[in-house]
């Protein structure tokens, strides 16, 4: 088969496009901070998280995902769920989802939304300014525009939760920042009651399986079990060392009240004797955010603002959980990603061999991720870390016993199977981690310099094609090398031995200069030959090292201190990024500088080759992408993103580019519009093109209070970047353009057949023709053993015999109907339609076509209009049976419908077009018709003109194929 092209082989057409990239999905990305929503629907139970502008909808069986909304106009603050419709709080704006589209919008808010609660059948949303808005969406009378009911909430009332107390019609539990409680009327718009409270702000709120109970949860971290009615406590619990967020009554039988802190705690209370039945510490690393039992199951199911979805189940009879099953992304932002390929998927060299990224980030974790399915995401244990955290007491947070973050890793999947293939170094350490992914776990053995913390913190990182060593960079300078299998210590290099290189900008030998670099080593690469070694370092240099001897080979200089290191593969090309803000290209066989390219106005944070070495893709806290052709030495294309990349990585094949972004803890993949889609790279930029970030990419919020000044200011409805008329306007300016380019390749698109009476194929799929001639034997083969007995025909009514009691006469049953035809009163048979169409004259109907010959009215009409360009594309467009129905019909009538199918054969075969396609239709004609053609002179002698086109056809195939068998046979047989 054709290889596909690689990302700067395709010649892109003429016309200007929006770049190079286009958004394809946010891998790793669970949920953030909004609460998640439990919703049953039928028998299954699913589970709605927000990421950022987008909700994604997992099914609790499995927690698979089911569904991933498309990207709305800013960030989910709140959502509801009835039935397939979700409801989200963007700004002072509810949209309304069902699916992929948006059935609506209800505005009423001059504040962006902060709660929102079902009543009945209304939809209750109240903003940051206090205002309640309650909106019939449900039913025939839903109302859109305008808000059933609207009640402005006094001053001093700031709500923090809300809640319907089951069996209160039209009543609002709303919970004060003061620590008040107030029962509201929404109908009336009159307060009811109020309950003072009790001395904290009330943070969470939950129906009890009770009427008239609810649990009340502060910011102090006492929980109450409360009676409306009476106005009286019934439960008090403390918990410790953190504020309610969420409650939870298990609701299987069992009086369970679950609780969960700020601090990631989730506490189990029994209420029948009012203790604490167990503890679930540092059940997320972060803020609980949602914590909720299924229905009558065991389970509770929670979120945090980790990053997590977490199931627990409640199996132990002492009432304590076990994680059930998880969702999990990196806590914090990933500082640097790379495409994984193992060493089973990469044989069929697409993109199931690149479905997978390594990634680390500043929380501590090292992480593998699926591409494809999220459930084969996973993090990549580092030990007993909860064990020990246990043991050293309640304090301890688990993610403090991880090692420290990984600033530099490297891997190779030669000796996945066989062991550690990936080693990373950490800041502040000297010790280099080894990895296994396929146990998805740390390595046994850990990587020191024999010269211990005189080496200094590792800095840089690479691994040997082979899988057999692996060489780490120090901030001292050195460069050590350690085998792999055996995790010893294999040699130094440079310090002070052999000649070295000098020779200042020219890279060339000839100077003395000291071997080993005189500060951090920013960077390693090794060539595709695995004999040379290419290093970068802090004092500007970059070093050729021999992998063998260990000696320095050559030093060029970059005349400026080197941040950023990256080599291709396949050619002996590095590039470097340099804190003066250029980027430079050296050819390390030729030892010179070849390429330096400038641009960026702030620190450049990564730089990466194209698969195929032509094009240098580099990111920039300034929030550019730049792609630079090589060969050129041109700059072909420059986007803008709203939060700058901080690590990039090619797909093997350059399909997919996978980024890190500050403040954002999704990977973002992009799809390769060279590729996928119609892209011009233009040699001329001047600026930069924005980039829309993939659904659910938006950044973390640190600040996720209420009382976010900056995100109350925010025009309603618009969010960080723009809002939703700037997405829309970018939305229309990339179809349009789109559309432009589409129209230029349909003029520029190559004809069906390239030249006249070149031997074309028709494209049909090759099944659809080599069925039509075996349509018998498929009769034949699926014909019923047993001919199929028409049941008897019930009479419309029962007939009874007359008498004092009516009695059921019986009937005799109808006669029984022949499958193959009735009989007349003339005592012939009915034909069947088939039959009829089998003769090639119909009786007492000369002349007359049947309804639905459609092939011959399309063949006449060509005739006329000498062109059969239509019956040819109807016949492309019929299947099998439907194709011999239309050639039975063509016998219909007095025959001319044969005389004009052969004149037909005859021109499709002179033309040589749709070759395949038209010896199968003649084929079947010949074999329906044959009899028919040998009783008429006429249809005979125009056969005899078919033979001759048929024979002229074939000797020109058969030639070339001849001329092409002899020159095989020649170049077999050649003798070197």
């Amino acid at each position: 088969g054709k290889s596909r092209p690689t990302l700067s082989q395709q010649t892109p057409p003429c016309g200007s496009m929006s770049g190079f990239l286009t958004p394809y999905r946010a891998a790793g990305f669970v949920t953030d901070s909004t609460p998640a929503v439990v919703h049953r629907q039928g028998s299954q139970t699913f589970v709605v998280t927000s990421i950022g502008r987008s909700y994604q909808i997992y099914n609790c069986a499995n927690l698979r995902m089911r569904f991933v909304s498309p990207q709305l106009p800013g960030r989910i603050r709140a959502m509801e769920l009835h039935r397939d419709k979700a409801f989200v709080a963007i700004g002072g704006e509810v949209h309304v989802v069902q699916r992929a589209e948006v059935l609506g919008v209800l505005r009423g808010h001059a504040r962006p939304v902060r709660h929102m609660v079902w009543l009945g059948e209304l939809l209750v949303s109240v903003c940051a300014g206090r205002r309640l808005n309650a909106w019939r969406v449900l039913g025939k009378d839903a109302e859109l525009d305008e808000p059933a009911l609207t009640l402005q909430l006094p001053a001093e009332l700031t709500p923090s939760v809300l809640l319907h107390p089951a069996t209160y019609l039209n009543k609002l539990l709303i919970a004060c920042r003061s620590g008040a409680l107030e029962l509201w009327n929404v109908r009336s718009g009159k307060r009811v009651y109020r309950f003072e409270g009790w001395g904290s702000a009330v943070s969470a709120l939950e129906q009890a399986t009770a009427v008239d109970v609810v649990a009340i949860g502060l910011e102090s971290g006492q929980i109450f079990v409360h009676n409306l009615r009476e106005d009286a406590t019934l439960l008090t619990f403390t918990m410790e060392g953190g504020a309610i967020r969420t409650l939870s009554f298990r609701t299987d039988g069992v009086p369970i009240l679950a609780s969960a802190s700020n601090r990631g705690h989730v506490a189990l209370w029994q209420l029948d004797g009012a203790k604490l039945v167990s503890q679930i510490e540092y059940a997320h690393d972060g803020e609980v955010r949602t914590a909720r039992f299924l229905a009558g199951e065991p389970v509770l199911l929670t979120t945090g603002t980790d990053n997590s979805l977490k199931m627990w189940l409640f199996d132990d009879p002492s009432g304590g959980a076990r994680l059930l099953r998880s969702r999990s992304g990196h806590a914090s932002a990933p500082t640097r990603v790379r495409f994984y390929s193992d060493g089973i998927t990469s044989a069929a060299a697409g993109a199931a061999g690149a479905a997978d990224l390594l990634s680390a980030g500043a929380d501590r974790s090292f992480r593998r991720t699926s591409l494809w399915l999220q459930q084969q995401d996973s993090e990549l244990t580092q030990g007993h870390v909860i064990a020990k955290a246990r043991k050293l007491g309640r304090n301890t947070r688990p993610s403090s016993l991880k090692l420290s973050p990984m600033i530099d890793f490297d891997s190779a999947a030669l000796r996945e199977r066989e062991w550690a293939n990936c080693v990373g170094v950490h800041a502040g350490s000297g010790i280099a981690s080894t990895w296994q992914t396929t146990r998805r776990a740390l390595g046994k053995l850990a990587l020191g310099s024999p010269v211990g913390e005189g080496a200094g913190d590792g800095t840089a990182v690479c691994v040997s094609r082979c899988g057999n060593f692996s060489y780490v960079g120090y901030s001292s300078g050195r460069i050590e090398r350690y085998n792999l299998q055996s995790g010893l210590h294999r040699g130094t290099f440079g310090q002070g031995r052999g000649t070295g290189a000098g020779g200042k900008g020219s890279g060339v030998k000839g100077g003395k200069e000291e071997e080993g670099h005189r500060g951090a080593v920013r960077g390693l690469v090794i060539d595709g030959t695995q004999r040379m070694l290419v290093s970068a370092g802090h004092d500007g240099t970059v070093r050729l090292w021999s992998v063998h001897t260990r000696e320095q080979l050559a030093c060029m200089h970059a005349h400026s201190s080197v941040a950023k290191l990256c080599g291709s593969i396949d050619s002996a090309l590095v590039a470097v990024a340099c804190d003066d803000l250029k980027v430079r290209i050296f050819d390390v066989r030729a030892q010179l500088l070849v390429r330096q390219f400038e641009g960026h106005t702030r620190t450049i944070t990564d730089l990466a080759f194209s698969p195929d070495g032509r094009l240098l893709l580099t990111s920039g806290l300034d929030g550019a992408l730049r792609l630079h052709d090589l060969p050129t030495a041109k700059l072909i294309a420059w986007h803008s993103l709203r939060s700058p990349a901080t690590s990039l990585s090619w797909s093997p094949r350059g399909e997919f580019l996978a980024t890190t972004h500050a403040g954002c803890v999704a990977i973002c993949v992009w799809a390769n519009r060279v590729l996928f889609a119609n892209a011009n790279l233009d040699s001329t930029v001047t600026e930069a093109v924005p980039l829309a970030m993939p659904a659910g990419s938006i950044a973390r919020d640190d600040d996720d209070d209420d009382d976010d000044e900056e995100l109350d200011d925010e025009p309603a409805g618009q969010g960080p970047d723009g809002g939703a008329a700037h997405s829309l306007a970018a939305a229309a300016q990339r179809a349009a353009e789109e559309e432009a380019v589409r129209d230029k390749l349909r003029a520029l698109a190559r004809p069906a057949q390239l030249a006249d009476g070149l031997t074309t194929l028709s494209g049909v799929p090759a099944a659809r023709w080599k069925t039509l001639n075996s349509l018998d034997e498929i009769q034949l083969r699926n014909k019923p053993e047993v001919p199929v007995e028409a049941p008897p025909d019930a009479p419309f009514f029962l007939a009874t015999r007359v008498g004092l009691e009516p009695e059921f006469s019986p009937f005799e049953a109808g006669p029984k109907k022949a499958l193959e035809g009735e009989e007349e009163g003339d005592g012939s048979k009915k034909r069947s339609r088939l039959n009829q169409i089998n003769s090639p004259f119909a009786e007492g109907g000369a002349g007359t076509l049947l309804e639905g010959a459609n092939f011959l009215l399309h063949i006449r009409k060509g005739k006329e209009q000498a062109s059969y360009a239509m019956a040819v594309e109807y016949m492309k467009s019929l299947n099998p049976p439907a194709a011999d129905l239309q050639l039975r019909m063509l016998a219909m009538g007095d025959g001319s419908g044969l005389s004009d199918a052969l004149g037909f054969f005859a021109v499709q075969i002179g033309s040589r077009a749709e070759y395949e396609l038209v010896q199968a239709f003649l084929a079947r004609f010949l074999k329906l018709h044959a009899a028919a053609i040998r009783a008429d002179p006429e249809l005979g002698a125009a056969c005899a003109a078919l033979r001759g086109e048929q024979k002229a056809a074939w000797s020109a195939t058969e030639a070339l194929f001849h001329e092409d068998l002899a020159l095989l046979g020649y170049l077999t047989h050649m003798q070197s």
